[in-house]
């Protein structure tokens, strides 16, 4: 692309982000001081358009934005690499702690992923079942009920006061707890579930072990299932002032229903992604049906296919929603691979 039109390019496109209304050439000579003459900015215009990076609402109206233009100005944002390190992000500072539950550190996350991006933040927390057990802590609570803390390589990753079959005295426990951190540190937490369930573990130890055994297969099923960390949706029915009350709700409706599939969320985020590590932007081309009209920026956080990102429409501020994310991802990675 000319120079000339790279820098009209991005005028238009900043506008847009700002006023959500079409630019005109009159609009881009008064706001950018752009050093060159409204015949030449009104030709250039013309040439984007043909190329497919700007269009008009109608014959008479200002240019806006096409997914193909709004996806040059991100590439540009990432090449410039430019990390805006405003006071609002320093909250996560508050990270900084040796265990704690993964549950809180993903959701406080994508609140902090969402108010500083002004749009919908999303984390998809690491596949723990590639994460490794690194001990057990178990504490008698009352008569045949313990409870139970189990942490990885990632942190602490889930607990609770859970029922034994049978009573176990306070050594019995101990003991178990040992046997256990002792044989099964550094086994991934899927082979340790599996193995939970199993009879393999019988007949080698004692009873104790087994029930225990048993508590922390029952502890993993349930952490196992990949959930979705996610804020923001709020922001996004501000965001839709300007258009139509049945485009905002056909959007926003699109936008819930496949957040709650998790699943399939989970699956085009991969899909999107293929396998790069660093921010991705998928701006009007999602794998998913119905919201065609939302920009995705995603960056991975490390190991075990974490993922964090942010949902807005396709005149977010991607300056922002680039920075933050890559941000944010910078923090969690380095929160998760320091404990």
């Amino acid at each position: 692309m000319e120079e000339r039109q790279n820098l009209i390019l991005k005028a238009i496109i900043d506008h847009y982000i700002k006023k959500q209304e079409p630019v005109s050439s009159r609009t881009l000579l008064r706001d950018y001081n752009l050093p060159i003459s409204s015949a030449t900015v009104r030709n250039n215009m013309n040439k984007l358009e043909e190329k497919g990076y700007i269009e008009r609402a109608y014959s008479s109206a200002g240019r806006t934005p096409t997914p193909k233009g709004y996806r040059f100005f991100v590439n540009w944002l990432l090449e410039l690499s430019e990390v805006i390190q405003q006071d609002s992000f320093q909250v996560i500072e508050s990270y900084q702690m040796k265990y704690f539950d993964i549950d809180d550190l993903l959701q406080h996350t994508a609140l902090l992923l969402a108010n500083t991006t002004e749009v919908v933040g999303f984390v998809i927390p690491p596949q723990l079942e590639e994460t490794k057990f690194d001990y057990v802590t178990i504490t008698s609570q009352r008569p045949q009920a313990v409870l139970v803390v189990i942490v990885s390589d990632l942190g602490f990753i889930e607990s609770g006061i859970t029922e034994l079959e049978e009573h176990l005295s306070i050594d019995e426990i101990d003991e178990a707890t040992a046997v256990i951190n002792y044989n099964f540190h550094g086994m991934k937490l899927e082979d340790l579930r599996t193995l939970a369930y199993g009879k393999d573990h019988e007949g080698w130890h004692s009873k104790a072990v087994s029930s225990i055994m048993i508590v922390l297969g029952n502890l993993l099923k349930r952490k196992l299932h990949r959930h979705i960390y996610c804020e923001g949706i709020y922001n996004m029915v501000k965001k839709a002032e300007g258009i139509t009350a049945e485009e905002s709700l056909r959007n926003l409706t699109g936008l819930i229903e496949l957040i709650d599939d998790e699943g399939s969320f989970i699956e085009a985020i991969t899909e999107i992604r293929q396998g790069q590590t660093g921010i991705v932007a998928s701006i009007g081309d999602y794998p998913l049906a119905d919201i065609s009209d939302y920009a995705i920026i995603t960056a991975d956080y490390g190991t075990h296919a974490g993922v964090l990102g942010a949902i807005g429409p396709l005149w977010m501020d991607y300056a922002k929603a680039v920075s933050a994310t890559s941000y944010f991802a910078q923090r969690l990675k380095g929160v998760l691979t320091t404990t």
